[in-house]
């Protein structure tokens, strides 16, 4: 397990911006343990150019899984970046989770539902605080940490999990935050489709709105993979309400498993979860 930060701009206006955060981004997943494959034509963070214009992605790189599990049920991770679906000038990151390539960068056979996060703002001039960790089985990101509303963004991805907290070859869970939504999805190993095709909100079993702070207790509510029926929970990250707890960027020590585990907490800019339009809850991300 590994951690990493650095800074970078939230920003697409040049090339040198562009890269700052994209190569940033793609630097700390390296550092953290899930390594590039060798796959063709990945982006070059020397000569890459910025994106000309909204929803345009200029280049990809493949991350592959090399846990014991990787045999039994491969998993592949392709990362583009670009621009968000919002304007050319804010940066965007496109994921799909596959579990075989054709070495050029293309996937083989059955594929998750393709996300797509950023920001709904942009600022050109601030440096903010980036975040990632992982190990060879999974991967966290949350970028650009601020207590505005709407320029943190990041997702999580890992393989499901058995009674004990230990990962199974029985599939992945992708979970992705940014401004005004989060979903889920769960991707099953072998050569079926994705289910559900359609990427749900997270399954937390947590009040509909408000707080979880009740008779000198605070909840914390985990994700449940949908698999048919709610799975053993993520370790990837967990629900809270920013009433209960309004700090951000910040970590914080939750047991589950029976393990001490180490969180960070990206606050109100994370969106809405459970249809819970008014930004009370957020989501904490997994960072050791």
């Amino acid at each position: 397990m590994a951690t990493a930060s650095f800074m970078a701009k939230l920003d697409n206006s040049t090339d040198e911006n562009f890269r700052l955060w994209g190569k940033g981004l793609s630097d700390a997943i390296t550092s953290v343990g899930l390594a590039k494959t060798a796959d063709t034509g990945q982006i070059d963070w020397a000569t890459i150019a910025k994106p000309a214009a909204l929803s345009t992605y200029v280049g990809y790189e493949i991350r592959a899984f090399s846990d014991a599990i990787q045999s039994s049920c491969p998993i592949f991770v392709k990362l583009e970046y670009g621009a968000y679906t919002s304007s050319q000038l804010r940066p965007g990151v496109r994921i799909t989770v596959g579990h075989e390539t054709d070495g050029a960068g293309n996937f083989i056979g059955a594929t998750s539902f393709t996300f797509t996060v950023g920001p709904t703002s942009q600022d050109s001039t601030t440096l903010f605080n980036c975040f990632v960790s992982g190990a060879n089985d999974r991967v966290s990101v949350v970028m650009f940490v601020s207590t505005a509303v709407y320029y943190t963004f990041g997702f999580y991805i890992e393989r499901l999990k058995d009674n004990s907290g230990d990962p199974t070859d029985s599939g992945i869970n992708i979970v992705t935050m940014y401004p005004g939504a989060k979903f889920s999805q769960f991707f099953p190993k072998g050569t079926g489709g994705p289910f559900p095709f359609v990427p749900v909100s997270p399954c937390c079993m947590s009040p509909y709105s408000g707080q979880g702070s009740y008779a000198g207790n605070l909840g914390v509510y985990p994700i449940y993979p949908m698999t048919g029926y709610a799975a053993n929970p993520d370790l990837g990250g967990f629900l809270y309400f920013i009433n209960d707890i309004g700090s951000i960027g910040c970590t914080m020590t939750i047991s589950i498993y029976g393990e001490n585990h180490t969180y960070l907490l990206m606050g109100r800019a994370s969106g809405n979860t459970n249809g819970n339009a008014n930004l009370e809850s957020a989501i904490a991300m997994r960072y050791e």
